[in-house]
């Protein structure tokens, strides 16, 4: 008859063993911060700024050129928000939205970047000429 037997395992064994998932660890985390740079890095900027409202374009700025422009926003017009472009760089300064997610929002300068105002129905977007 044969006896149930538990088979130990050498503490050499636990440590190479740990040792292993902190390099597996360590390479993942390597590859997802050099994936990250190179994002971050090479993106290219754009050059124009489009101004949608309810799915409709109403208006497209060069992002060289700064300003500050009143939008008439929402379904029929009710909302407000001011777009500035400055610095090769847009953003939102003022919305008639309750949450002001979209003025809290980082400015933009990268092609395919957007800031997006859902109570107001506006989307600003980044693109390439």
């Amino acid at each position: 008859m044969k006896r149930n037997m538990k088979k130990s395992h050498p503490e050499g064994a636990k440590k190479r063993t740990w040792m292993r998932d902190g390099i597996l660890i360590l390479a993942v985390l390597l590859c997802g911060i050099t994936g990250i740079l190179f994002w971050h890095l090479s993106g290219a900027t754009g050059d124009l700024v489009t101004v949608s409202v309810d799915g409709k374009r109403v208006a497209t700025y060069p992002l060289s050129e700064g300003r500050q422009v009143e939008l008439s926003t929402g379904t029929h017009g009710e909302g407000r928000n001011v777009l500035r472009i400055q610095d090769g760089k847009a953003d939102i300064l003022e919305a008639s939205c309750p949450d002001g997610i979209c003025v809290d929002h980082h400015p933009i300068s990268r092609e395919g970047e957007s800031i997006i105002c859902l109570p107001n129905r506006m989307v600003v977007t980044i693109q390439k000429q």
